[in-house]
C-alpha cells in the first residue's frame, strides 16, 4: 500500500492520536464502521455547519486512522469519548482540519507512515 499521510493530533490530556482522511482508509472505514462513514459523508458533502460537525470530521479522521492501523475498531474511542477527550484549542482544531484537507501544503505538519 502507498504511503498514507497521518497527522498527529494532541488531545486535551496531552495524549497524541493519529488522524487521516486518506481515501483507502475511508474505504476501510466504510466497511468496518458504516455508521461513522455515513455521518462523515453527509457532513463533508455539504460542508460542516458548526463546531460539532468540525469535531465530528476529526473523529472520522481518527476512526479512519485507527481502523487502518489496527485493522478493526476494537479499543477505538466512541464519539462521546472523543468529544470529552478533544482539546478546546480552536486553533489546534482548525489547523488539524486544514492539514487533513490539504496534507501536502507546507503549513500542515503531517508525517508519513
Amino acid at each position: 500500500m502507498k504511503d498514507i499521510n497521518y497527522r498527529d493530533f494532541t488531545l486535551g490530556s496531552g495524549e497524541t492520536v493519529k488522524l487521516s482522511l486518506a481515501h483507502i482508509l475511508q474505504l476501510k472505514l466504510s466497511t468496518k464502521r458504516k455508521d461513522i462513514y455515513a455521518k462523515y459523508s453527509k457532513i463533508s458533502g455539504r460542508g460542516p455547519q458548526n463546531e460539532l460537525e468540525n469535531a465530528y470530521i476529526l473523529y472520522a479522521a481518527y476512526a479512519c486512522a485507527y481502523v487502518g492501523m489496527n485493522d478493526g475498531d476494537g479499543g477505538m474511542m466512541g464519539e462521546t469519548e472523543w468529544y470529552e477527550a478533544m482539546t478546546e484549542d480552536r486553533d489546534a482544531i482548525n489547523e488539524a482540519l486544514q492539514g487533513l484537507y490539504y496534507p501536502n501544503r507546507k503549513t500542515a505538519s503531517a508525517g508519513r507512515s
